[in-house]
């Protein structure tokens, strides 16, 4: 008997020794989001302009893509991750679209001398999910300010492009919605 029960915890001991170090994962995936060449440029426009960090719900402050499985259940893609914490990979995309669609202004993000600034955008992230084969989403209020703070023009921006299959095609959705998000704010920019 006394045998048998060893024979039972070593047994165990394999099992959990093997699942532990015998196990391989799957390789992780990294994405970015990148500029929208599809754009539509205004050379005509001469301003500068400082993008602030990006606000982003803590429930989207990953690494790991979030999707949604239903409408109240979210999964958390542990191979498929952002190449760069969120708020920066948001932020840098939408300074980049800005600069591209007004390639004669001043843009970047938001640094230690204000005075160089004409305007700033704040931008905080509502929604940023989707289901593959379904829809990509983004929802995110914006604003347009000033130098002294004040406000010229708040927006909110909702949006959907179909997410495909794959965590790339999602990707390349928000990576759309980004861009039509980006126009928006540069429209408003140029009045």
């Amino acid at each position: 008997m006394k045998q048998g029960i060893q024979s039972v915890i070593l047994g165990s001991i394999c099992l959990f020794l093997s699942a532990c170090f015998g196990g391989v994962s799957a390789p992780s995936t990294f994405y970015i989001l990148s500029t929208d060449k599809q754009l539509h440029q205004n050379p005509s426009v001469k301003t500068s302009v400082g993008v602030w960090a990006v606000d982003v719900p803590e429930f989207l402050d990953r690494p790991q893509l979030v999707l949604n499985e239903t409408a109240t259940q979210l999964t958390v893609s542990e191979i498929n991750r952002w190449s760069e914490p969120l708020p920066q990979i948001t932020q840098r995309v939408l300074t980049e679209n800005l600069q591209y669609i007004l390639p004669n202004s001043f843009i970047q993000n938001k640094g230690y001398d204000d005075n160089k600034y004409h305007y700033f955008v704040r931008t905080e992230i509502i929604q940023m999910s989707g289901t593959l084969k379904q829809d990509a989403f983004l929802s995110v209020w914006w604003q347009i300010e000033k130098q002294d703070g004040t406000v010229l023009y708040r927006a909110r921006f909702d949006d959907k492009q179909p997410a495909g299959n794959t965590y790339a095609t999602y990707v390349q959705a928000q990576n759309k919605l980004w861009g039509l998000l980006s126009e928006q704010i540069a429209q408003k920019i140029t009045r």
